[in-house]
Parts: C-alpha cells; structure tokens; sequence
C-alpha cells in the first residue's frame, strides 16, 4: 500500500479518520481506506481499485488533492462483479474533484 495515512480533530467531536494520501498509481483499495487523497509526485493518470466484496454500508470518497483531474483523469473502478451505479467505473474528471461512494449490499452508489 503506498501512502501515508494522516488523523485529526474535524468539527465538533474529536474522532480519527484515516486519510490515505496515494502517491502511485494504480491504488489498490484495502479495508482501513475511508478516505483517499490522490497525490502523485509526478501528474499522470490515476486508476483506482475498489474493495472487493465489501459489507452493506461501506463507504469510501476519493478526492484529487492535486487538482490534476480535469487534465490527468482519476478512473475508479470496481475488482469483482460489483458495479458503480450500474457501470464497471467511475470518472473523476474536474479538478481538486471528489466523489463518495457507499456500498448497498450489491453495487457501490455515488451519494
């Protein structure tokens, strides 16, 4: 897995989130992700691979936090028979763009 994973205090309540900043590509999703900063060292196009077969309720966002995705797509796709809202992929195409995912027991949906 390559990336760092980051904590802190958001809002009100004091609660650790884990931040994967993905430094290469492709990133292959594990089960601590919750959330996923794509920051190559060097601009390129990013692929993504969702958790396989995760649990009802699961859910994932994916950022651009370099603001390259309007020119260097970031393309999430899914690993198994799962699908994304129907399809097998997911585009992030605008920069500094994002997208959140939750897992329905069946595919991923975009929320």
């Amino acid at each position: 897995m390559s990336g760092t994973s980051i904590y802190g205090n958001f809002g009100y309540e004091h609660f650790h989130t884990p931040v994967r900043i993905a430094t290469t590509t492709p990133v292959t999703m594990v089960g601590s992700d919750m959330i996923i900063c794509v920051l190559l060292g060097t601009p390129g196009a990013v692929t993504l691979n969702l958790f396989p077969s995760p649990l009802e309720g699961r859910e994932v966002t994916v950022k651009d936090g370099a603001g390259n995705a309007g020119t260097y797509n970031i393309t999430i796709q899914t690993t198994d028979s799962t699908t994304i809202d129907g399809s097998s992929t997911n585009v992030i195409s605008s920069n500094y763009g994002h997208v959140k995912f939750v897992f329905n027991g069946t595919q991923w949906n975009v929320v």
